[in-house]
């Protein structure tokens, strides 16, 4: 069974312990090859660390080497101080370099993550379907994230919500709210949780993803492989659900 993960960092981080590091994308790929994993999404540490350009030339430019099936994770910072591509000329280059997600890390960047500021690239995600990955462990809250999605009900997007067990009571909500939300299952640790999220919401809604190095990754393959669901859905969890986001966008 084909197994895809949905949140891979990789480079050097000097705020991260060195048992949590994996500094280069040939480190990356041997992790991913020995999890069994047939490929994933790939952010670039360094666009948060270094510049946001450099982090996003980065991994654009190796994950063209990986003989996996990799799509990069493409930082976003405010367009009006224009150091990145603007929201038109963003489909055509994420097209061209395998990109297949955008992110914001605030945090990291120092910008205001609210509706009136990244209104222009999240229109354009919205109206062509692009994936937004809404992670807290990458420097945006969970506050903000219920902002921008308040905002943009129909978003398509990705939330990894960065807190040890329980998370239900957060991540729930969002599921039951906004229709083209995903949950990655990275930080779902909740007692029989994919189970009850399948009954009630269907296997369409969940993405395997690990929040590797951070976290062990492939950590939650078995989770899956192991729920008592059909083989369908854990197949839906497990690739086709990361499949269809990755390339339903329109990046013409």
């Amino acid at each position: 069974m084909k197994v895809y993960d949905c949140n891979l960092t990789y480079g050097f981080n000097v705020s991260k312990r060195s048992h949590e590091l994996c500094e280069t994308m040939e480190e990356l790929c041997k992790h991913m090859k020995n999890a069994g994993l047939t490929g994933g999404l790939v952010r670039a540490v360094s666009s948060d660390t270094v510049g946001v350009n450099f982090g996003n030339d980065q991994v654009a430019s190796e994950i063209k080497n990986s003989d996996l099936d990799l799509w990069g994770a493409w930082s976003i910072v405010p367009s009006i101080t224009n150091e990145i591509p603007s929201p038109e000329e963003m489909p055509k280059l994420m097209a061209k370099n395998k990109i297949g997600a955008l992110y914001m890390n605030p945090e990291a960047h120092r910008f205001l993550a609210i509706p009136s500021v990244m209104k222009d690239y999240l229109t354009m995600a919205d109206k062509r379907k692009i994936p937004i990955v809404f992670n807290t462990a990458w420097g945006i809250s969970i506050n903000d994230v219920s902002n921008l999605m308040e905002a943009f009900p129909t978003l398509t997007c990705i939330l990894a919500y960065h807190s040890l067990w329980p998370n239900a009571r957060t991540n729930l909500p969002f599921l039951s709210l906004y229709p083209n939300l995903y949950l990655d299952t990275s930080y779902m640790l909740d007692d029989q949780g994919i189970e009850y999220v399948i009954g009630k919401f269907g296997a369409d809604k969940l993405i395997h993803g690990s929040g590797f190095p951070e976290l062990y990754i492939g950590q939650q393959m078995p989770v899956v492989k192991c729920a008592d669901i059909s083989d369908k859905e854990k197949e839906a969890i497990l690739h086709g659900n990361f499949e269809k986001l990755m390339k339903g966008a329109d990046l013409k």
